[in-house]
């Protein structure tokens, strides 16, 4: 990835890259923040743009009701 990023915003690039990779990678730590229940294997969760961690439901719960 670095030779093709060679000249350009290279080092910007390959943060953005490791945020996403971790973020998809890994299993979040930490509970839920609407619920402050913590994660666990079988829970299905999103991650927003600015890598916060929710359950599905819980954000969805959320939202409806905001």
């Amino acid at each position: 990835m670095a030779n093709e990023k060679k000249g350009s915003n290279m080092l910007y690039d390959l943060i953005n890259y490791a945020k996403e990779s971790l973020t998809t990678d890994n299993f979040p730590s930490g509970p839920c923040m609407v619920c402050l229940y913590e994660f666990t294997k079988d829970d299905m969760y999103v991650v927003t743009k600015c890598f916060h961690h929710f359950h599905s439901r819980c954000l969805a719960n959320y939202i409806e009701k905001g």
